[in-house]
């Protein structure tokens, strides 16, 4: 009973202020113009769709932490299950993920792409849940970090200072080298493995970072 009301809440909460049916649509706008626009290859189609459904999965991410703080005060006291409430949580957005990813593609169903676009963008979501009390409290440097985060997520860190580093940044730009390189969508399975697993750690994180503040 507990899991059926916060799954309705929290799909809610995702749809509350049309912020990510508003990014869906941009997406699809971008989907269907984009070849006649620029006329890419399916590979830099590809590329820029990884970026597109992290980025996606980061802003929506935030915005859902943002209600979530605003709105759900009540629903954390009536549940106080901590565990509980931020796992629903995770997996209601890992399913807004597979919903992004299954409507970027959704006229192949290619599903080697869906898994590639639902871990990318369940890694954005996981950042978002991270960082989501930092965003709260100090919107300006909240901001700040995101545009660093997002320029080291997809900045080449196979070579260079960020070589020494790419092991706690996320796998988002070793996939985008993974593919300029020539490699098959199948060799981007593992790193899509990687991904989900970088975003459990991260829920992990967070799951602990955060307690004490749910239980006050």
């Amino acid at each position: 009973m507990k899991i059926k009301f916060l799954v309705d809440n929290f799909l809610k909460l995702i749809f509350r202020d049309y912020l990510y049916l508003s990014l869906l649509f941009i997406l699809l706008v971008i989907k269907f113009t984009i070849d006649s626009a620029l006329g890419l290859s399916n590979l830099q189609k590809t590329e820029i769709f990884i970026i597109l459904t992290f980025i996606i999965g980061l802003i929506s991410g935030l915005n859902f932490f943002r209600n979530d703080q605003l709105y759900n005060r009540y629903v954390k006291q009536k549940i106080n299950n901590y565990w509980l409430y931020i796992s629903v949580q995770t997996v209601i957005l890992l399913l807004m993920n597979i919903l992004t990813a299954v409507l970027t593609f959704i006229n192949t169903a290619d599903w080697v792409l869906i898994i590639l676009f639902t871990t990318s963008g369940f890694v954005g979501t996981e950042i978002a849940m991270i960082l989501k009390l930092r965003f709260e409290k100090h919107p300006i440097i909240g901001q700040i970090g995101i545009l660093i985060l997002l320029y080291l997520s997809l900045s080449d860190s196979s070579s260079g200072t960020l070589y020494y580093v790419n092991w706690i940044l996320p796998p988002i730009s070793k996939m985008i080298v993974t593919l300029q390189d020539g490699h098959s969508l199948q060799a981007l399975l593992p790193i899509a493995g990687q991904q989900f697993v970088y975003g459990i750690i991260l829920f992990a994180i967070s799951g602990v970072f955060y307690q004490k503040k749910f239980e006050k």
